[in-house]
């Protein structure tokens, strides 16, 4: 299938990289893992399994950060997966077909999770949407086609959000970029139970704003 002809996808970058991505979920979720790498040209899926992580996190806000997450540019999406997973996929159009409206399923759950809960925090529902059309997706996929780890990068907007390293201190953040390794159980839930059409307008989104209430981005 012509992915880019997935309505998810549309006016994305995309990149494909295969190889077997093996990073421990402990690194992936440090902020100073740097998977802005995958998004280089050059990059595969096994570009970072040797990453080794030193001594305590740093701040998502700290300047190694977010000069790696601004590196990255706006609206582009890359896709990590094994090579039997893509082998798979190469030879069953079909399979390959439910695999990625599977992905783009997930992206448009995501998304109306995160303008909820940004509209649930404050921001405007302009601002949440505009935040995701500019931001940016790095997912992983494993062998069965399944999301495994994700990381999302958008603008920050008068975010304000606990550093790290400095519990209970709030910031502002604007111009800056918040990378996101989870949102909340709420697009897991979705996807188990959503395959149907996904609407991304005002009223669908006040509805998860009911669910997502209390919630906040991490």
């Amino acid at each position: 299938m012509d992915i880019g002809s997935l309505t998810a996808f549309a006016g994305y970058h995309l990149q494909i990289k295969t190889g077997d991505c093996n990073v421990p979920k402990e690194n992936w979720n440090r902020y100073d893992f740097p998977f802005w790498k995958y998004f280089e040209e050059a990059a595969t899926a096994e570009s970072l399994n040797n990453w080794e992580a030193k001594g305590k996190d740093i701040s998502e806000w700290s300047d190694y950060a977010q000069k790696g997450a601004k590196s990255i540019g706006d609206s582009q999406i890359t896709i990590l997966m094994p090579e039997s997973l893509q082998k798979k996929m190469e030879e069953d159009s079909d399979f390959a077909s439910q695999i990625m409206e599977k992905v783009s399923n997930w992206k448009k759950n995501y998304d109306c999770a995160d303008m909820a809960i940004g509209v649930a925090n404050g921001e405007s529902y302009a601002q949440a949407k505009m935040a995701l059309q500019t931001g940016s997706y790095l997912i992983e996929l494993d062998e069965n086609g399944d999301i495994q780890n994700y990381t999302v990068t958008t603008h920050s907007t008068q975010i304000s959000s606990a550093d790290n390293n400095e519990q209970g201190v709030k910031k502002k953040t604007d111009d800056m970029i918040h990378a996101r390794k989870t949102i909340c159980e709420i697009t897991n839930q979705e996807n188990s139970i959503q395959n149907e059409r996904i609407d991304t307008e005002p009223d669908y989104i006040e509805a998860m704003i009911i669910l997502c209430s209390g919630l906040r981005r991490v």
